[in-house]
């Protein structure tokens, strides 16, 4: 860590808290640098955004700082913003921004910076503080250098990508960054369980999801959907279109079971997905050897099958309904009419290392496999293909090349839409990705021997050109925010009779209303509970995690909430009885409550 610029964590505990007005649980850090020369940061901001994806506003001006300290509070508040950019590239969920509370001056041209960042319960402070040292060592260099054009661009993103992001990534899956930015769009607040899945929303309101998952996805359907030869005969069984195949174990089984079918035929992995170690267009038995080794190197049961014409369409289903619908397309460029292949190729691969390294598409190649591809379709490198014309560069899409895909939602038939959404009822998943093999999906499936080739649980949800279909799943299963009523009460022993009193108008309205307190915790039928809990804030999201809490009294007789910060981000209502004036917390504890929307104090 280059000395100097060490940011230090402020203790937190394990689940943080609300403060300063952020939408996210905070953690505070306090930054050490030394001063920053002068400069102007309208070139800087330009670059932060073509570079970094950051979109600067403007930074926030405290009348009582010096010239020294403006400086300071500039620079820190757009490496802040940069560190929770880098942050988001490693799929941490720091999406609400951050602040710059104070800049201190502590000797000559060296200030402390106080300042909170969006925290995500279970992921270390230490990669907080890395993201921030990042992000000031990024800033000094930006702020040094004359020359911000594309090489200088190029170095930062690489000593970025090869020195933090690649050996740092550690949050959700692909999906779920996208589906949380969805979240933060509709005022949903999430939490962070364990292991990237998340809860969504507060107590009865409440959803967990873990990548493209949902809570209430059967696990019995999850693991038959997974192994593709159980989920073929259980599609088979209800009447649906699927694969005719064979399992085999040996190459010689391979052997028989493509003579059996007819070439040509399909060789894939039993219980793999994203196209890993699938070969298609298998058409004499030495290309089945090399296939069949593929797909081996990959689980120990394989799958021969009849290749059937047609492109797969990933038709994704949220609560019996068809979401979004994708033609799924091999690694690909499009033809101009001018440049040859080769030429169109160059240029894909020059647009894409305009963006940082972890937001590129795979590299579109131009090797054996590439040509081959391209003489399947009469092509070579040196043809100029036709505007429009579809080039492909690979034989199907996978996790491994990548792809393209173009959106026919609005064209696919009713009767392959049926069968996608009863194919979902079947594993019992309520968010599934059903792939379709098909010429034209507008045409129904039955026409033209379109087939149901898999059902995929935790389907990777959409992002990047769809991420706008990300709200419309959101609404399917959690109802407006997500959130329950959470009313506080502030005062002595006045403010329990007063709690117990809002408590029971809510049962009376027949809601399941809880009660917390600094010692207790009552339950809706005004019982105590007791639990493993000890506090008012460890109480109270004991209380948001449990799916029978349709609504939520918060009594506040202490100054905890000041140490801990406020387990939610929005109170529905505060109430102060009289004897609340004697406390001496009073005034900064409704500073805190009125960052977050209070009707009345």
């Amino acid at each position: 860590m280059t000395p100097g610029t060490a940011p230090t964590p402020l203790p937190t505990p394990w689940r943080a808290g609300y403060r300063h007005g952020l939408a996210q649980p905070v953690l505070a850090m306090t930054l050490r640098l030394e001063s920053v020369p002068v400069c102007d940061y309208a070139s800087i901001d330009e670059s932060l955004k073509r570079s970094f994806e950051v979109v600067m506003a403007a930074a926030p001006v405290e009348p009582g700082d010096d010239a020294a300290q403006a400086a300071m509070r500039a620079f820190a508040w757009r490496a802040l913003h940069l560190a929770t950019a880098l942050l988001r590239a490693i799929r941490v969920p720091a999406i609400a921004g951050c602040r710059v509370l104070a800049v201190t001056a502590i000797e000559k041209s060296k200030f402390t910076v106080s300042a909170v960042l969006p925290r995500v319960d279970g992921i270390g402070d230490k990669l907080y503080v890395r993201a921030a040292d990042q992000a000031v060592q990024l800033m000094r260099r930006m702020i040094a250098s004359t020359d911000r054009g594309p090489a200088f661009t190029a170095t930062l993103q690489d000593s970025l990508h090869s020195g933090f992001v690649k050996p740092l990534q550690v949050g959700g899956g692909e999906s779920t960054m996208p589906l949380l930015t969805a979240a933060a769009q509709l005022g949903i607040p999430f939490r962070h369980v364990s292991k990237g899945t998340f809860q969504l929303g507060w107590g009865s309101a409440a959803r967990l999801f873990e990548r493209g998952a949902i809570q209430f996805d059967s696990a019995i359907g999850a693991r038959m959907a997974q192994d593709k030869w159980v989920a073929a005969q259980r599609m088979r069984d209800a009447g649906l279109p699927s694969p005719a195949h064979v399992l085999v174990s040996s190459l010689e089984d391979a052997r028989s079971a493509a003579i059996e079918l007819g070439w040509p035929v399909v060789v894939k992995p039993v219980d793999r997905d994203r196209g890993e170690g699938v070969t298609v267009d298998v058409i004499d038995e030495q290309i089945l050897a090399t296939a069949f080794q593929h797909a081996a190197s990959f689980s120990r049961r394989v799958l021969v099958e009849r290749q059937v014409s047609g492109t797969c369409h990933r038709v994704v289903v949220a609560g019996d309904q068809v979401l979004l619908v994708s033609k799924r397309m091999a690694k690909s460029v499009r033809g101009d009419g001018v440049r040859s292949v080769e030429q169109l190729v160059l240029h894909a691969n020059q647009t894409e290392q305009l963006a940082a390294p972890w937001s590129r598409l795979k590299p579109f190649p131009l090797d054996d496999l590439a040509l081959q591809s391209l003489a399947s379709v009469g092509l070579s490198r040196e043809a100029v293909p036709a505007q429009g014309q579809f080039v492909p560069l690979r034989r199907i899409q996978s996790s491994e090349f990548g792809g393209v895909v173009e959106h026919l939602t609005d064209v696919i038939h009713p009767d392959n839409a049926a069968i996608s959404i009863k194919a979902a009822r079947l594993f019992g998943l309520s968010i599934a990705g059903i792939d379709i093999i098909s010429d034209d999906i507008s045409r129904p499936w039955h026409e033209n021997g379109a087939m149901l080739n898999e059902v995929n649980y935790s389907s990777l949800l959409p992002n990047r050109q769809s991420a706008h279909v990300l709200p419309g799943l959101l609404r399917k299963f959690i109802a407006a925010d997500g959130r329950i009523p959470v009313e506080a009460v502030i005062g002595g022993d006045e403010a329990l009779t007063t709690g117990e009193q809002i408590r029971a108008g809510y049962a009376a309205r027949g809601l399941r209303c809880h009660l917390v307190t600094h010692d207790c915790a009552i339950s809706a039928g005004g019982e105590r509970v007791v639990l493993a809990a000890q506090g008012l804030f460890s109480r109270a999201l004991a209380m948001l995690f449990d799916s029978q809490v349709d609504a939520l009294v918060m009594v506040i007789q202490s100054d905890e909430l000041l140490r801990t910060g406020l387990p939610v981000d929005r109170i529905t209502q505060v109430t102060q009885t009289q004897d609340a004036k004697q406390m001496p917390w009073l005034a900064p504890m409704r500073e805190l409550l009125a960052h977050y929307r209070c009707d009345s104090i």
